[in-house]
């Protein structure tokens, strides 16, 4: 039996080795963006040019000269545009504060006008307005209108609560009755008592002009009651004509309503739009001040406007004045075609002198531009003349400086075109050697060629950084150097980490490099000058040094080689480390076929052991445990034995379990009966606690039903004893109650009787009033007999006398009606007396029956209250029974439920017994099998 080849351990690759790429072969030419850097540069491809350099010269030197005037000229436009806008704005808000105070003066007139009306009317018919004649009013009121022609109409509207028109002017439309006490000026005159003023209603009457209306309440002079209302109406073309003062050339007013409306403006249409419609921005700068200005404003006709507003009294809200913008900056027009006239004559000015400067100055720079062409087209010899010491002479020298630094980097750039082709082919053969000795000779060689120097040697170390020479190339005439070792304890200790992480020694002179003489010893012997040291390192570890030799004479060495030489002899360390790589990868493909083989013929040795043992315990499968093993000195006698001890120990184990199984039939045969026995009887003593518990259960329900009415009994107990000692307290409250009113009817009926008395006082002075009017009323005739006597002299005392004498008639007929209400109140205040004697005497029966029931209310409570202490006892044991009935109830459900797991866990028993006879049999058949002694 053979086993498969374990894998062979084989180290991976170092990322330096799998990365490494050969350079294309193809290329032997050194390029710079695809062009020979042996030959010149194209000339670049002719661009389009939209402007030379002249005209450029020229636009900019007119841009300098004009730009400036062209800005102070806008800042100059735009200070005086802000200090006109200024200056206008605030002549117009000058305006707009005199409008105001001449409007508010207007308004003011228009009061003054209905209340010196009203004063005459008060005047003239206090207390009788209604019943003077209409056509007199009506005169009065059209002689108003006469004389002061701001008014459209006029009318008096009496203060009856229907709004009855009591007369109103000729002119104007008529008033309705009925519907004029519910209008606005109405109601504020009565409300405020003094003159009002208020809009017109957009829908009032939608069939004519709009207007404002004055209202003066008249009051009665004698009662200061309101008897009616003065109306006057202001039509708005009298307010219009009023404002006409502001209505000038590109100039309008605007008078706004508290509503927001418009309600006179000189613009036509706008009447009775909101003002946020016509100025939209107008109304939020309302909001943050009362008056101000707003400039370039668009209004109703598009044209920008410069606003002014300021509020006004009531019934307006605002005022707004408008100037048309343009107007107001036409004085800037003269000062904007004088900045355009100068513009223009400074720029041809400007022109012909930067034309004459443009064409001296331009020359240089273009013979100039003329020689970076031709040296863009590859002619680096191409020179400029260098004249004066100008800004143009600095120009010239530069191209030339820039001319001559092309040619140097030219040459360099194709030395390291070339440096790079060689250092390529260099790579190539390093990767094509097949010794480490062959590599190194190779590294040597093309470092030489590279450098172009004397000497080139490998420098080799050993374990203990002892030198040798182990390659080199050297020119003719000039001393080798190869197999010397040198041994210097100084370099061990100074510079192997040093040359470890890469460090490159460049030295120009070594006589003037400040070299030690022990080193300087042994340089000597090589004639060497100058030298360059580059370290190769492979795996981390410094392998040895690449030194390349100067002997003819001192030499700079130069960045570009340097780096060449690095770059090769870093590639010839990644050779290197590839062949070291590959050399191990081999050494350990060996070692692990062979370890292999040997593997193979060890797993075949054991396969055979096996094979045999396997033969012997064979019957072992079979149940019988007398058959050993053969025990031999390899690993397969180890498991033998092993097999040997389990196959003694199974063989006790069967002997046990044997007689174990024999012992534990013959026991469980004997107990079934007895098991079987023991869970019948519980099961019927089960049936027993169950039937006791439900016997239990109905008596605690029982004593529960008890427990429940005997609290129900008391809690009724209770509640009327409180019923009847809440009742109690409210007769006792009653009772004084009683006492409280039959005082208050007492103290009332002495009150009474005291007015009775000052009644019949009352009818003296009343009979005293009497006799002083009829004496009043025979003077009065007296003296109208006296006056008719007089003649024409006596008629106005005649007059006087009238009205004496109709004053003692009201006099007399007053006194007549107060001596019948007297008479009424003496006839009412002796029933009130009999009354309040008949309630006191009920009052006093109240009280004596209301203390009865008090009496029979307290014998009440006591008995409420035994009868409560005897439920609150009947309560508490039937609460106590209850209790011992719930406990006793508990103990049973836990006896039942013990019972019940009794008999449940003797089933399981029994069963569990005949399964494990049953287990038992099955073991002992089992163990039957086996055989555990020897046949003889």
């Amino acid at each position: 039996m053979t086993s498969a080849k374990p894998p062979i351990d084989i180290p991976p690759l170092p990322p330096s080795v799998l990365n490494y790429q050969l350079p294309p072969l193809e290329e032997k030419k050194a390029t710079t963006n695809g062009k020979s850097l042996g030959q010149p540069l194209p000339p670049p491809p002719p661009r389009r040019k939209f402007w030379g350099l002249r005209p450029k010269l020229i636009t900019s030197a007119l841009a300098l000269a004009t730009l400036p005037i062209i800005g102070v000229g806008l800042v100059a436009n735009q200070v005086a545009r802000q200090q006109l806008m200024q200056q206008v704005l605030g002549r117009q808000q000058q305006q707009t504060r005199s409008a105001v105070l001449w409007f508010n003066q207007y308004l003011a007139q228009r009061q003054g006008d209905a209340q010196a009306l009203a004063s005459v009317l008060t005047s003239r018919y206090s207390g009788e307005m209604q019943r003077r004649d209409r056509a007199q009013l009506q005169a009065l009121l059209d002689q108003f209108l006469a004389a002061y022609t701001a008014y459209d109409s006029a009318g008096i509207i009496a203060n009856d609560g229907r709004g009855t028109v009591i007369a109103q002017s000729s002119e104007g439309n008529r008033l309705a009755n009925n519907i004029l006490q519910n209008q606005e000026y109405f109601k504020l005159a009565i409300q405020t008592r003094g003159p009002v003023l208020t809009v017109e209603p957009t829908l009032s009457l939608p069939d004519r002009p709009l207007g404002m209306f004055a209202a003066v309440p008249l009051i009665n002079r004698q009662n200061q009651q309101i008897m009616a209302v003065l109306r006057l109406r202001i039509p708005r073309s009298s307010i219009h004509e009023a404002l006409n003062i502001y209505e000038r050339q590109n100039e309008n007013f605007y008078l706004v309503e508290p509503r927001g409306t418009i309600f006179a403006s000189s613009v036509l249409g706008v009447q009775g739009k909101p003002l946020a419609e016509v100025f939209p921005k107008l109304a939020q700068a309302q909001k943050n001040s009362p008056a101000g200005t707003l400039p370039e404003q668009p209004g109703p006709d598009g044209k920008a406007q410069l606003l002014a507003y300021s509020s006004i009294s009531q019934p307006f809200s605002s005022f707004v004045l408008t100037l048309n913008q343009d107007y107001a900056f036409r004085p800037l027009q003269n000062l904007t075609w004088t900045l355009v006239l100068g513009l223009g004559v400074t720029t041809v000015v400007t022109g012909a002198l930067v034309i004459y400067l443009s064409d001296r100055g331009i020359q240089p720079l273009l013979r100039a531009t003329k020689a970076v062409t031709k040296i863009g087209a590859g002619d680096l010899q191409t020179r400029l003349p260098v004249e004066g010491e100008d800004e143009l002479a600095t120009l010239s020298q530069t191209i030339n400086q820039m001319a001559e630094q092309l040619e140097q980097s030219l040459a360099q750039t194709q030395l390291a075109a070339r440096r790079a082709e060689q250092l390529r082919d260099s790579i190539l053969r390093l990767t094509q050697c097949s010794d480490r000795q062959e590599i190194l000779n190779c590294l040597v060689s093309d470092g030489r060629q590279l450098l172009e120097c004397d000497r080139v040697i490998f420098y080799e170390f050993d374990e203990n950084y002892v030198g040798k020479v182990v390659a080199e190339s050297v020119g003719a005439g000039w001393p080798p150097a190869l197999e010397q070792v040198i041994d210097d304890p100084c370099f061990r200790q100074n510079w192997v980490e040093a040359y470890t992480k890469g460090r490159i020694q460049a030295t120009t002179d070594i006589f003037n490099a400040g070299l030690t003489e022990c080193h300087l010893k042994q340089l000597a012997p090589l004639k060497v000058r100058a030298n360059l040291v580059v370290p190769l390192v492979v795996n981390q570890k410094l392998v040895g040094l690449l030194i390349a030799h100067q002997c003819s004479g001192p030499r700079q060495w130069q960045a570009p080689e340097i780096d060449a030489v690095v770059q090769l002899v870093n590639q010839a360390g990644l050779v290197l480390e590839r062949k070291q790589f590959l050399e191990q990868v081999t050494a350990a493909q060996k070692e692990a076929e062979r370890l292999a083989q040997e593997q193979q013929q060890r797993t075949e040795r054991i396969q055979t052991q096996l094979i045999n043992l396997l033969t012997e315990v064979e019957a072992a499968s079979q149940g019988d445990l007398t058959v050993r093993a053969d025990i031999t000195a390899d690993e397969i006698g180890t498991v033998a034995d092993i097999f040997n001890s389990l196959i003694e120990s199974l063989r006790d184990v069967v002997m046990e379990v044997k007689a174990t199984t024999e012992k534990v039939n013959t026991a469980l045969l004997a107990d079934e009966a007895a098991m079987t026995e023991l869970a019948q009887e519980s099961l019927r003593q089960a049936k027993k606690v169950k039937r006791m518990l439900e016997a239990v259960e109905a008596m605690s329900i029982s004593i529960e039903s008890v427990a429940n009415s005997a609290n129900e009994a008391a809690a009724v107990a209770r509640k009327a004893s409180e019923r009847a000692v809440t009742s109690g307290e409210t007769m006792d409250a009653t009772v004084e109650s009683i006492l409280h009113l039959r005082e208050t009817v007492a103290e009332t009926a002495k009150k009474v009787k005291r007015l009775g008395e000052a009644s019949q006082q009352i009818s003296k002075v009343i009979s005293l009033i009497n006799q002083i009017a009829l004496q009043t009323n025979l003077l009065a005739i007296n003296a109208s007999i006296e006056a008719a006597r007089a003649g024409e002299e006596g008629r106005g005392f005649a007059v006087v006398a009238e009205e004496v004498g109709e004053l003692a008639a009201r006099s007399a007929a007053a006194t007549r009606e107060i001596e019948q209400i007297v008479e009424t109140i003496q006839q009412e205040t002796q029933e009130v007396v009999s009354a309040m004697e008949t309630g006191t005497a009920q009052v006093v029966e109240g009280t004596r029956f209301v203390e009865t029931a008090k009496d029979n209310l307290k014998e009440i409570v006591q008995v409420s209250q035994h009868i409560d202490e005897l439920v609150q006892s009947i309560s508490q044991a039937t609460v106590s029974q209850a209790r011992t009935a719930n406990t006793v109830n508990t103990l049973m459900r836990d006896f039942a439920k013990v019972s019940e797991e009794i008999s449940a866990t003797s089933k399981q028993i029994s069963e569990s017994l005949q399964s494990t006879v049953d287990r038992a049999q099955e073991l002992q058949n089992s163990v039957n099998i086996f055989k555990v002694t020897a046949q003889g």
